[in-house]
């Protein structure tokens, strides 16, 4: 709201007066300014829906068609506890493996970040230009 506020009106006032309706004003004005702050908020929105386990956890029945971070969340607990209370033959599996249950721990969220990692350089300039945009004052 404040980035609105910091628009200059004679803008608006400019592309009125070469026959602009309103709604030309918002695409061809106010649309093309604001695409720093709409790329940021676009970016906290997806993280913070790409993050939220709770949500599946908590609303969805069927494991099937829980997110993604849902059934890491759950993949990763059921580890530790497999973990606590394994016999000998499952640390045996793990030797096999050479792998730890906190490295496959590791490997899961690494490769669960990867979409995220690579939407972010596309957005990264409006996103550092949104995030400098408010906070600068006259």
């Amino acid at each position: 709201m404040n980035f609105f506020r910091g628009i200059s009106p004679e803008l608006e006032d400019a592309a009125m007066m070469d026959g602009a309706t309103e709604f030309d004003v918002l695409l061809r004005v106010f649309l093309p300014l604001s695409m720093p702050v709409l790329a940021t908020i676009a970016l906290f929105s997806a993280v913070a829906h790409w993050n939220s386990w709770f949500d599946g956890i908590m609303f969805l029945s069927k494991s099937e068609l829980w997110p993604l971070q849902s059934y890491l969340y759950s993949l990763i607990t059921s580890a530790a506890l497999e973990v606590r209370f394994a016999t000998g033959g499952e640390q045996l599996a793990y030797r096999y493996l050479q792998a730890t249950p906190q490295a496959m721990q590791a490997a899961y969220i690494i490769i669960a970040t990867v979409p995220i990692v690579l939407v972010y350089p596309f957005l990264q300039r409006y996103f550092v230009t949104g995030l400098t945009l408010g906070s600068l004052k006259e």
